[in-house]
């Protein structure tokens, strides 16, 4: 991204595309399916990374968020050079679920490899989404006040103490995976994952 103008008309770009689409189902069994295949190679549990992703972006392959991150993933532009996309931002962003998993698992197993150690639950995934400096040093405090990651993710820190740690993580992570259209993908994952 160039200019702050520019992420704010990619943004609002964006937006309109999503007013413009179906309300969201979820995915199909097939995109299932393919989440299953490209994960398992990461050695990071399904579920967990299902967790993840789900509260990053609502699994869904169009989300931006107005920090500079995109799809099902919310990955930044040097992660998706990483995982070899070669498309623009907008070109990612236009992928189905399918065609977005192996830059997910090449992202995921990218990161696997940086911290030393496949995340063995959804809270030590989300600390190595936010930063795998903290997630290499398994620290509990993953940012402090008035970091920028700090700032970005303020939303987490419900009890205003300046940090998110890897209680408000897991607290976030709990409250999300109430949700019924998680818990809908959850089920089909575990129906899925047994077939």
């Amino acid at each position: 991204m160039k200019s702050e103008g520019e992420a704010l008309v990619l943004l609002l770009l964006l937006a309109s595309v999503g007013l413009a689409r179906k309300k969201y189902a979820g995915w199909t069994d097939d995109d299932m399916r393919a989440f299953l295949d490209a994960i398992k190679r990461t050695g990071v549990p399904a579920e967990a990374a299902l967790l993840v992703y789900y509260l990053e972006s609502g699994l869904q392959p169009w989300q931006v968020n107005a920090h500079g991150s995109y799809g099902i993933n919310q990955a930044q532009r040097a992660l998706l050079d990483a995982s070899g996309w070669k498309g623009s931002t907008w070109g990612y962003l236009n992928l189905s679920v399918r065609e977005q998993l192996p830059y997910v698992a090449k992202i995921l197993s990218l990161q696997v490899r940086d911290i030393g150690y496949a995340p063995s639950d959804a809270a030590e995934l989300m600390r190595a989404q936010l930063s795998l400096k903290a997630a290499k040093e398994k620290n509990d405090t993953i940012y402090s006040a008035p970091s920028a990651g700090y700032q970005a993710n303020r939303w987490m820190d419900k009890t205003q103490k300046g940090s998110i740690t890897m209680d408000d993580l897991r607290a976030s992570l709990d409250q999300v995976a109430k949700q019924p259209l998680y818990q809908r993908h959850l089920s089909q994952l575990r129906r899925l994952h047994v077939s």
